[in-house]
């Protein structure tokens, strides 16, 4: 298996992690949070889709977001979380539905490079962390947990 064939199965497991997690989430769900200052559901899963887009640019692909679009996802330092995301929870939904399309394209074209394979290694990591706080959100609503049972 190729680095990028590991990748791209890597990043469609975890995909299917932060989907299972998402089921029956509604607005009343995605801003309850762990702790004040906390990050909720509803910038995690956009802070996946803003990652998610700049790597399909890195790997040459067309990315979904550009790095300037919705900073408030980018990422924030420890309890500087912004009280407003531009971005409807609804919309990000189906934000990570397109940007996952366009990552698996830029997967299947990427470049045979160190660093940047490197990087994608590292994101694909950085999103199944992501994708457990979504579950961890997910009993938090009451709701049952979705993956492994």
């Amino acid at each position: 298996m190729s680095d990028r064939n590991a990748l791209s199965q890597s990043f469609r497991t975890v995909e299917s992690f932060i989907r299972a997690n998402l089921a029956d989430l509604t607005d009343d769900h995605v801003h309850e949070t762990t702790a004040p200052g906390a990050s909720d559901a509803h910038w995690v899963l956009g802070h996946v889709v803003y990652w998610r887009s700049q790597l399909a640019g890195m790997l040459g692909g067309d990315p979904l977001w550009s790095a300037d679009d919705y900073p408030e996802f980018r990422g924030v330092e420890k309890g500087d979380r912004p009280e407003s995301l531009g971005r409807p929870f609804a919309e990000l939904v189906k934000d990570f539905d397109a940007v996952t399309e366009r990552l698996g394209d830029a997967l299947d074209g990427a470049p045979d490079d160190p660093e940047v394979l490197g990087t994608a290694s590292f994101l694909a990591l950085h999103e199944a962390y992501h994708a457990g706080q979504l579950g961890l959100f997910r009993r938090l609503a009451g709701l049952p947990g979705a993956v492994g049972q």
